[in-house]
């Protein structure tokens, strides 16, 4: 089945799918940061570096070609993007720096 988006645009199925793998996996890794800033777990403690690790994994084998220094620069992204800034925020107050301080003790 193929849902007509408008503009001659179009999505079937599968990419639905992908969709809505790619969204949940980023909302367990979002959940499980926060869940790691409000128990107070340092970034360098092994288990967000291994959870930083999997995300990138994730990012590469499903989305797109992402190294740790591409990860720093979208962490980046979220500081200086009011509008992404807010969504994080929102989730757990200071979860765009700490996402960022993880991203960037992974790329080192």
């Amino acid at each position: 089945m193929t849902l007509p988006l408008g503009w001659g645009l179009s999505i079937d199925d599968a990419a639905v799918e992908e969709l809505d793998e790619s969204a949940k996996e980023a909302q367990e890794f979002m959940g499980k940061m926060t869940f790691a800033l409000q128990e107070g777990w340092s970034v360098d403690d092994q288990s967000i570096q291994q959870l930083v690790a999997d995300h990138i994994r994730y990012i590469n084998d499903k989305i797109m070609t992402l190294d740790a220094k591409g990860f720093v620069e979208s962490a980046w992204f979220f500081i200086t993007d009011e509008f992404h800034k807010t969504i994080l925020e929102e989730q757990q107050i200071g979860l765009t720096y700490y996402l960022y301080a993880a991203a960037v003790h992974h790329a080192q």
